[in-house]
């Protein structure tokens, strides 16, 4: 989408290159502001005009593709709004006309074995999120001094939707792919606000019980200026909350992949649990996938290896595949999780890519380039989404991991776990 607005800029501005364009075009922020602004200080003498009159000229000429939600004049500034769901989908289609795209020549031509990957069944096409829901308000850049001043100014506070489920099924229904989650949330107004978001993504919301006694999840998310965060939790919210008493089980027939969004997030949901979910789903003949959180209580491999062995594709980051093997590297504790019996371990490994391993084969997938890193908040929800899709549409492992690498490049160009997508 950058480049297309630096296309726009560059038909109507002849005193600058589309390189010189480019390396004026910011991100604003504040969310509210827009996805990208271009200043138009430096034509003013050019123009001889004041920057935000050259910027309503611009406004006026270039009108409002069908890729732009929108654009506004801020003061000097033109602020360019994406069509999130045009862009959605120019990913995938991008992805799948451009060999190239988001990712390099390495390992061209080489393909897991086949018979390593488990695949869904095409006539069984929805997908079923289960974990947590919650909302997100987002301080950026959090000052770790604003205990000792007493108040801080941040350039954004904004309210984004949040959890790992409701994360994952947001980026797949914004790429046209049909999702059920299943979820617990309160009787209040911020659960009414994930209500009306599933609505309107055409997301098949499930909370089998209600509970008008518990609050619904809100996390105060702070992130610091290199995009890393750190999270506020109420404990009495719903967050943690979910049972197997909160499922539906067994799952619909129409139902071809299950991701169980998080284990180590709730505390009522442990080895016995998930090995009572992930064997029911398999004897339904439905694909069970995995993503984690850090171990809650020192939990090591043997813990909830009943339960992985009857994973197909487990997805955790680095940090918690080690944390759990006690490796020191997403190699051996891929590893580790196939001697356990895990089908396929693909790790995230943040800036580096991905690293695939199965039984008979292991591949690292390079990372995304020149991606500026705002929030790595929900990052690994959307690798994850994005690698879901990929096993929906029958795409070998190295494609669907070259596509959830470009998903999480997306997320943390953006303040919010989601907002690059919605």
């Amino acid at each position: 989408m950058k480049n297309r607005i630096v296309e726009l800029l560059d038909l109507q501005i002849d005193s600058m290159d589309a390189e010189e364009i480019n390396s004026l075009l910011e991100i604003p922020p504040k969310s509210d502001m827009g996805d990208f602004a271009f200043p138009c200080f430096k034509l003013a003498k050019v123009f001889r005009k004041a920057p935000p009159m050259i910027a309503a000229d611009l406004k006026e000429k270039i009108g409002c593709p069908e890729f732009l939600d929108k654009i506004e004049c801020m003061g000097g500034y033109l602020n360019f709004f994406v069509n999130k769901s045009m862009f959605a989908k120019q990913i995938v289609d991008n992805y799948l006309t451009d060999d190239n795209y988001g990712g390099s020549d390495e390992g061209k031509g080489k393909t897991m074995e086949e018979n390593d990957e488990k695949k869904v069944e095409k006539e069984r096409d929805k997908i079923m999120i289960i974990g947590a829901s919650i909302l997100d308000v987002m301080v950026r850049p959090a000052d770790r001094h604003v205990f000792e001043t007493g108040s801080s100014a941040a350039e954004d506070i904004s309210i984004s939707f949040g959890g790992d489920a409701l994360n994952e099924a947001t980026v797949l229904a914004s790429l046209g792919k049909k999702v059920s989650l299943q979820t617990l949330i309160g009787e209040d107004a911020e659960a009414g606000m994930i209500r009306r978001h599933c609505t309107d993504m055409g997301i098949a919301l499930q909370t089998k019980n209600k509970y008008e006694n518990v609050k619904t999840g809100v996390n105060v998310v702070l992130v610091q200026e290199n995009g890393e965060r750190n999270f506020l939790t109420n404990k009495n919210g719903s967050l943690r909350k979910l049972t197997v008493e909160d499922l539906d089980i067994p799952f619909p027939d129409d139902i071809g992949i299950l991701c169980f969004a998080s284990i180590f997030v709730f505390p009522e949901i442990g080895n016995r649990e998930l090995e009572y979910i992930f064997r029911t789903a398999k004897e339904q003949g439905i694909l069970v996938c995995a993503d984690m959180t850090k171990r809650k209580f020192g939990e090591s491999l043997e813990d909830v290896a009943d339960a992985l062995g009857y994973v197909d594709y487990l997805i955790p980051n680095e940090e918690e595949a080690c944390l759990l093997t006690g490796e020191n590297s997403a190699e051996l504790s891929a590893e580790r999780f196939i001697e356990a019996g895990v089908g396929c371990v693909i790790i995230k490994c943040g800036s580096r890519g991905c690293y695939i391993r199965t039984r008979e084969r292991k591949k690292h997938i390079e990372a995304v380039r020149d991606v500026k890193c705002i929030d790595t908040t929900g990052a690994g929800d959307s690798f994850t989404a994005g690698f879901l899709y990929g096993l929906s549409e029958q795409w070998e492992i190295e494609k669907c991991a070259e596509f959830a690498n470009q998903c999480g490049a997306n997320a943390v160009q953006v303040t919010g776990a989601v907002n690059w997508c919605i």
